[in-house]
């Protein structure tokens, strides 16, 4: 006997919405707690906008008066490093909450086009690592979303010294992470509540004691870069904070590279000498802000 329509129209409708409930929902869909951390690094807002990989100028950008570099990106790997602590005495008036440190490690891969106004002056091997720091605590039980893990803070690199940022209005702030624990786990970080904000069209200055390029977000997605001036003695550069639909932004601040120099010898007689240089950079760090209209 066949089923009356009308049945197997019921049938469906409740599957779809039982479906779409299920997709909805913010239980846990995992036992692990190493998979939610790195889901919420890799799917979450704030995880995608903090730990984005399109960080990099698609642009030339000066490293000096007549000298521009352009970044050429192949490829990149990523790892997600989690390490565990079982002890978070005294965290922010908690006793004994779990934490976790997830180091997001990117490895670049590419060239560095060296431009000397605006022709070709050479084209380097590029190896560009960027490592950013997440900090988790768990607040609740497992029953909750991302088994109860909250993000708490964000890490990256730091200047010796450090540089720091200006506006119009007064709101100063430095590179190096305003947070450090007093008790175990000694954690150097962006708390999240604590990030800056910044308002479109603010008047940004940044300033440090060496020579250094930033680049910076821009609406779409695009990312720039800005060289630093000496003046007074100080590395300067400045730029207003553009429109975008991101909520968590960065700027990256890229510090000199490192040459790495091979030495190749073709023959002995007569002598011809091959020197293969590339370029190595793992200092380079990334400041977050909060953007507001």
């Amino acid at each position: 006997m066949k089923r009356p329509i009308y049945g197997l129209l019921t049938v469906i409708i409740f599957g779809i919405a039982f479906s779409r409930m299920a997709c909805d929902s913010d239980d846990p869909v995992s036992t692990s707690d190493e998979f939610e951390i790195t889901r919420y690094i890799l799917e979450s807002e704030d995880g995608k906008e903090l730990y984005t990989t399109d960080i990099f100028p698609a642009e030339p950008f000066y490293i000096a008066e007549n000298t521009q570099i352009l970044y050429i990106i192949d490829s990149s790997k990523r790892v997600i490093d989690i390490d565990f602590l079982t002890s978070g005495t005294n965290f922010y008036s908690y006793d004994n909450l779990p934490v976790a440190e997830a180091d997001v490690i990117d490895e670049f891969t590419g060239n560095a086009v060296k431009l000397v106004f605006g022709d070709t002056a050479g084209i380097y091997p590029l190896s560009y690592t960027v490592t950013r720091t997440g900090y988790f605590v768990k607040l609740y039980d497992d029953s909750y979303n991302y088994r109860g893990w909250r993000f708490w803070g964000y890490g990256t690199g730091e200047m010796d010294p450090p540089g720091s940022f200006s506006n119009q209005t007064g709101t100063v702030f430095s590179t190096d992470p305003p947070e450090t624990l007093a008790v175990a786990p000694r954690w150097r970080y962006f708390e999240k509540n604590q990030i800056v904000t910044l308002s479109v069209g603010d008047s940004l200055t940044f300033i440090c004691d060496t020579a250094a390029s930033v680049f910076t977000s821009v609406g779409g997605g695009a990312v720039v870069g800005h060289g630093t001036v000496l003046e007074g003695g100080d590395y300067m550069t400045g730029w207003r904070v553009s429109a975008s639909e991101k909520f968590y932004r960065l700027i990256g601040i890229d510090m000199p590279w490192e040459f790495k120099i091979d030495t190749i010898y073709i023959s002995i007689d007569p002598l011809v000498i091959e020197i293969d240089t590339s370029l190595i950079k793992s200092n380079s760090l990334f400041i977050p802000f909060k953007s507001a209209p």
